[in-house]
């Protein structure tokens, strides 16, 4: 930049350069302290340490803690899923049932899935017939795809 200002307008040389270039001695180089040791990380090395070895012991009081917390919470003396079996088994019998309770209890489980079958062939007939037999209005209707309504016409026989 000094070059630029001061020589402007004429040409310049290298002997004009090195002018401007700071001499080559140690004008720039890092100073030594006398006596200086070199830099020990001794001191930093034991702060780190103990600084982990505190948050060790404080990660140990928080496990503590919260197994106590669990220990101490109160467990139900019936967990619901327990409960919900209980009520799953027992059948809704009116007031003056002379029906035993085991009785009902034992017929078999293949009567429930045929009466899902039952239900949905009737649901299926009955939304055609409201709509004139057009299936893609029944399909909307029984909020499922046309695909689905043709696999269980087919398969109920309903054609």
């Amino acid at each position: 930049e000094q070059i630029s200002l001061f020589d402007a307008g004429r040409k310049i040389t290298a002997d004009d350069v090195s002018r401007y270039l700071p001499d080559a001695g140690s004008e720039y180089a890092p100073a030594v302290a006398a006596g200086e040791l070199p830099h020990s990380y001794e001191h930093e090395r034991e702060i780190l340490f103990k600084m982990i070895f505190e948050m060790r012991k404080e990660l140990d009081r928080l496990r503590d803690e919260i197994e106590n917390l669990n220990d101490n919470t109160a467990q139900p003396i019936n967990p619901i899923k327990e409960l919900q079996k209980d009520f799953a088994t027992q059948p809704i019998l009116p007031a003056h049932s002379h029906t035993s309770i085991h009785s009902v209890a034992d017929q078999p489980d293949e009567q429930t899935a045929m009466t899902l079958e039952d239900t949905e062939k009737e649901t299926i007939k009955r939304s055609l017939e409201r709509n004139d037999g057009k299936r893609k209005k029944t399909a909307e209707e029984l909020k499922i795809s046309e695909r689905t309504l043709y696999r269980k016409i087919k398969e109920y026989g309903l054609e």
